[in-house]
C-alpha cells in the first residue's frame, strides 16, 4: 500500500527554515540590543565571545581612550555595494575590541534608526558571493571530520573558536554584505553537501518573507482603498492570517534600573532633562539622618543620593540569530508606528520622518553620485519647465544676462537688482496678472539686446 506524502503547512515551513540543523546553527553570536524609545534608535553591542584572546584588562589606574566613531569603510569591504551606508553609526570601544579579529564587527556598538536594519538586509543582493561560498563549501565537505575530545571549558572554547574561524573563512565575503548577516553569523559544526545550500536557503527565505511582510504592513500604497483604514498592527494580524505565519514572538528582555541615562534607557519617566541637571548639581552632603534613614538604620544621606542621582528604566535584549533580530526590529516598528514609503526613483522603501511624505529617498542610487532626492528635484524642475512658460522664459534670460556679467557687459549689482525684480515678474505671470508675452517684453527690455527676428 502506497503511503501518501505529508504536505507541510506554511507555518511548519516557516519554523523549519529557521530551525538549527545538526551541521549548522544560526545562532553563532549572542549580541545585546537596546532601543531609545524617544528617538526610535536601535543600538547593538556586538559580542566578543570568539575573540577574547588578545584582550588585556586595564591596569590599575590606567586610562583607556573613550568610545570613538569608526569609518564604516574601515570595517567591511562591501565593494561599494552597501545600500544604506549613511544609516549606521559604528563605534568601537578600545577596552573591549580585540586587536586581532575574525569578524571585523566584533566589539562594535552599532546604532541606526529603527527600520533601517530590516531595509538593509532586505535590499542586499546576496547572490553576488553565492558561487564562491558554494565552492568553499564543496571543498570543505570532503575534509575528514576531526574527532574532538574536550576535557575542560578551555578546550571547549578552543574547539568553538576553530569552528567559528572556519565558518567566517568560508562565509566571510557573503556575510559582510549586510549588517545583520555580519553580526549574526551562523556556526558550522560540520561541512556536508547540504550545509552551505541550507544556509543560502535560510537567508533567501527569511529575506523574501520579511520583504513581503513590510510591503503588506507598512506600504502606504499597497491596496490603499482597503488597507489605509487599518493600523499597521492590524495589517500584520491580517497578514499572519493570510500567510499562516506566527502572531507572537519571544523577546529575551532583561529589565533593570540604571543610574545613568544611556542608550539603553526605555524612558526618563516624567523627569524633565532640566530637572535632571538641577538634581545632579544641587546635592549637598549631610551628616544628619533623615527620619526614614533613622527608621531603617541607614547612613546619613543615602536616601537623598538616590534623589539627586536619578535612576532610569532600562531594557536590553539578547539576540543570537538574523531572524530573531528581524522580528525584534519589526515589533519595534509596530510599537513606534514607523511608516515606510516607496521612492519614485529607486523603487525602494525609506522611513517617513515627520508628517511630510516625500516621493524620494536621500540615498545614492547605484551608479550615481546624486541622491534620489536630488535627482527627483531636478526631474520635477525639468517637468515644470515644459509646462510653465514663465519659468522657461525666466531661465532663458537669466542665463543670457548672467553670461554677460562674466565679460563685464552687465555689472554684478545691476544683475542682482534685475534678478530680484525678474522673480517678482515671473510670479505675477504665473498668477495670471500679466501675460507671458508681457513678461518676455519686460525681460527683453531690461538690458540692451539685439533686435528680435520677426
Amino acid at each position: 500500500m502506497k503511503r501518501e506524502s505529508y504536505e507541510y503547512t506554511p507555518l511548519e515551513v516557516y519554523h523549519a527554515i529557521r530551525a538549527n540543523r545538526p551541521d549548522i546553527a544560526y545562532d553563532g553570536f549572542l549580541n545585546k540590543v537596546y532601543f531609545d524609545e524617544d528617538e526610535h534608535i536601535a543600538h547593538i553591542h556586538v559580542s566578543t565571545r570568539y575573540e577574547m584572546e588578545d584582550y588585556t584588562p586595564p591596569a590599575e589606574g590606567e586610562e583607556r581612550e573613550p568610545i570613538k566613531p569608526v569609518d564604516e569603510l574601515d570595517i567591511i569591504n562591501a565593494n561599494g555595494d552597501y545600500v544604506y551606508r549613511d544609516a549606521f553609526t559604528l563605534r568601537t570601544r578600545n577596552h573591549t575590541a580585540p586587536t586581532r579579529k575574525l569578524n571585523p564587527f566584533t566589539g562594535l556598538d552599532i546604532s541606526f534608526p529603527v527600520g533601517e536594519g530590516i531595509l538593509d538586509f532586505c535590499y542586499t543582493d546576496f547572490t553576488k558571493e553565492q558561487d564562491d561560498i558554494m565552492l568553499f563549501g564543496a571543498l570543505f565537505s570532503h575534509r575528514k571530520k576531526k574527532q574532538e575530545v574536550v576535557r575542560n571549558s578551555e578546550e571547549v572554547y578552543k574547539v568553538e573558536l576553530e569552528h567559528m574561524e572556519d565558518t567566517l573563512t568560508t562565509l566571510g565575503d557573503y556575510l559582510y554584505q549586510s549588517v545583520y548577516s555580519s553580526i549574526f553569523p551562523p556556526y558550522i559544526y560540520e561541512y556536508t553537501k547540504e550545509t552551505i545550500p541550507a544556509f543560502i536557503r535560510y537567508i533567501t527565505e527569511v529575506r523574501k518573507e520579511m520583504m513581503r511582510r513590510i510591503e503588506f504592513v507598512f506600504d502606504d500604497e499597497f491596496y490603499p482603498d482597503e488597507l489605509s483604514k487599518f493600523l499597521p498592527c492590524e495589517r500584520y494580524s491580517l497578514y499572519a492570517d493570510v500567510y499562516d505565519t506566527p502572531l507572537s514572538f519571544n523577546r529575551d528582555e532583561r529589565f533593570t534600573m540604571l543610574g545613568n541615562y544611556s542608550a539603553r534607557q526605555l524612558k526618563r519617566g516624567n523627569i524633565d532633562p532640566a530637572e535632571i541637571v538641577q538634581r545632579l548639581t544641587s546635592h549637598v552632603p549631610t551628616d544628619e539622618k533623615s527620619p526614614l534613614e533613622q527608621a531603617l538604620g541607614l547612613e546619613a544621606g543615602r536616601v537623598q543620593i538616590f534623589y539627586h542621582v536619578p535612576r532610569f528604566m532600562a531594557a536590553e535584549y539578547s539576540v543570537s540569530t538574523i531572524h530573531d533580530m528581524l522580528e525584534l526590529e519589526f515589533t519595534k516598528m509596530l510599537e513606534y508606528d514607523i511608516r515606510l514609503h516607496k521612492c519614485k526613483i529607486c523603487g525602494r522603501y525609506f522611513i517617513i520622518k515627520g508628517n511630510y511624505v516625500s516621493d524620494f529617498c536621500n540615498r545614492v542610487r547605484e551608479g550615481n553620485t546624486r541622491t534620489c532626492q536630488q535627482i527627483g528635484a531636478q526631474r520635477k524642475y525639468d517637468e515644470r519647465l515644459k509646462t510653465d512658460e514663465a519659468v522657461a522664459l525666466f531661465r532663458k534670460y537669466y542665463k543670457r544676462y548672467y553670461a554677460r556679467t562674466k565679460v563685464n557687459q552687465i555689472k554684478p549689482d545691476k544683475f542682482r537688482e534685475w534678478n530680484y525684480k525678474a522673480c517678482e515678474m515671473r510670479d505675477r505671470c504665473q498668477d495670471g496678472e500679466i501675460t507671458p508675452q508681457e513678461f518676455e517684453n519686460w525681460l527683453y527690455g531690461s538690458f540692451k539686446n539685439r533686435k528680435k527676428k520677426e
